[in-house]
């Protein structure tokens, strides 16, 4: 019978290969792969590859999701830096609020200002700061609930709508309280992976103990009366993760870093003194006090502690030996740098702005760092509109219409269905050439003046009517200013009053 011929290092490895395909396990390298079964070799500083792990995007996320929001959340309440972080993307992404530009219809802005004022239940905010405490409480807790609230004739509200925000632990992780099994982490879904529904703790489980009132109970929402704000990082993630998750590690070694140069700091501030005495004769011995077993050379005393300005006499003889440990940190501010660039990429803000450090910065490396901000802020913003303010603003055209509210003659509820919401302008990072670029690229028609004002944060409509009215009181009070371009060229002379402004003139 012959013998099978050895497999040969290639037949090994495609051998490998075929079992992984078959039982769907993850691929080691195979550069590393010395045995038959395909283990790979493990150095030392890669040890934590080991346990990497395949998993789905929601057990992924939910085996961590608890402790890194609990971390997440003590960070946030303690760390200077991460609190300061969560402000500069809240300011920037919300700021005075996300608008909508409601055209053509004044009953239904004023009815839409009159619920801004009302949308809180507890009457603390109103909605554009609702919008700022739900895109925090997303970046700290990684995910919150916003429940629209429909309100009776009774209550006396000019629109008969609230929002309600939860914070993500009203949402439990595990299948609780007669959930389906069809639930994943409080989220229902049909037999299409969409959500139907929502469970939701009617309290805070954190707060039982400070009310009394034990563990609460679960409720079931229908999906289209739950809105749910997180930024998904993987397709099919059904819960929201901190935004800090990904560089807790690295803050917990910034401060422990920053504890040790403490500590050295502290040990390095220490000033000792000690005194060795001479063998004491009786008038000495009598002046200190000892015993004759304590009259011996070479003895240690105890003295006061040092005060400054303090004067203290020595026999003859004593002899001082001043202790002072020498100071060994070094590198302290280079190594914070390093730790805290890291910090802020994962945080997604400008490493000058969270830190304040504005040294070693050019004007083109500054701008280049804030354009590139910006495009996050537009990114949040895009999302939180589609999250939050979408749907909203649905429930509020539902509600307005139960007080009353009808569409302007020649419209239909349909026209109002979708409106363009308008966030703070961006600040300006070099006001004049970007004002200039602006002017230009409106002259040239690569731009609309409308999407001119939206970059501002004003519209059309508002621009003509808030000029309009501005106009009118200059005329009326016979004031006429160097940057009126009806009276005024753009050259400083005055438009000839005899004949009609010229396009050129009226655009100076």
């Amino acid at each position: 019978m012959a013998t099978k011929a050895p497999a040969t290092a290639a037949q090994k490895t495609w051998s490998f290969v075929g079992r992984i395909f078959q039982t769907g396990k993850s691929i080691p390298s195979i550069k590393n792969m010395d045995t038959d079964d395909g283990a790979p070799r493990v150095s030392r500083t890669d040890a934590d590859y080991k346990y990497a792990s395949g998993a789905g995007p929601n057990a992924a996320g939910l085996s961590t999701l608890e402790k890194n929001r609990v971390r997440s959340r003590h960070e946030y309440l303690t760390n200077e830096y991460v609190h300061r972080a969560k402000q500069i993307r809240t300011a920037y992404t919300v700021g005075g609020g996300l608008r909508p530009h409601i055209k053509g219809d004044p009953n239904l802005q004023r009815l839409w200002d009159a619920f801004v004022i009302n949308s809180d239940p507890s009457g603390l905010l109103d909605f554009y700061a609702q919008q700022a405490l739900a895109f925090g409480e997303q970046l700290e807790g990684g995910e919150v609930i916003a429940l629209p609230r429909n309100r009776l004739p009774e209550d006396g509200l000019p629109v008969p709508l609230q929002i309600q925000l939860l914070e993500s632990e009203h949402m439990p992780i595990g299948r609780i309280g007669g959930m389906p099994d069809n639930a994943i982490a409080g989220v229902e879904l049909d037999l299409l992976q969409r959500p139907v529904a929502y469970w939701l703790y009617d309290r805070h489980p954190a707060e039982g103990y400070v009310l009394g009132t034990g563990v609460p109970s679960v409720k079931r929402y229908p999906a289209d009366r739950v809105f749910h704000i997180f930024e998904p990082t993987r397709t099919g993630q059904l819960r929201g993760s901190a935004a800090l998750s990904r560089v807790l590690s690295r803050i917990r070694n910034v401060e422990n870093y920053e504890k040790a140069d403490l500590m050295r700091k502290e040990v390095a501030a220490l000033l000792g003194v000690a005194v060795k005495m001479p063998a004491a004769d009786d008038d000495v011995a009598k002046v200190l006090g000892l015993k004759a077993d304590d009259r011996e050379e070479g003895q240690t005393w105890a003295m006061a502690p040092l005060e400054p300005g303090g004067i203290f006499g020595l026999p003859p003889g004593a002899d001082i030996s001043v202790v002072n440990p020498n100071d060994s940190s070094t590198g302290y501010k280079e190594a914070w740098q390093t730790r805290y660039f890291g910090v802020a990429t994962g945080l997604g803000v400008p490493y000058f702005l969270l830190t304040g450090d504005f040294s070693n910065i050019e004007e083109r490396s500054l701008r280049f760092a804030m354009i590139d901000f910006h495009r996050t802020v537009e990114a949040d913003r895009r999302r939180l509109n589609h999250q939050l303010n979408r749907k909203v603003w649905r429930a509020f055209l539902d509600a307005a219409e139960r007080a009353g509210w009808k569409p302007a003659p020649g419209k239909t509820r349909a026209d109002f269905e979708v409106v363009e919401w308008i966030g703070e302008p961006l600040p300006h990072i070099h006001p004049v050439q970007e004002v200039t670029a602006q002017r230009d690229a409106i002259r040239s028609g690569l731009k609309t003046f409308a999407k001119s004002l939206q970059e501002s944060g004003s519209d059309l409509e508002t621009f003509i009517a808030e000029k309009q009215a501005e106009n009118a009181l200059l005329d009326a009070a016979g004031i006429i200013l160097d940057c009126d371009p009806r009276h005024i060229t753009k050259a400083g002379g005055a438009q000839d009053a005899t004949e009609t402004p010229t396009r050129t003139q009226r655009t100076a």
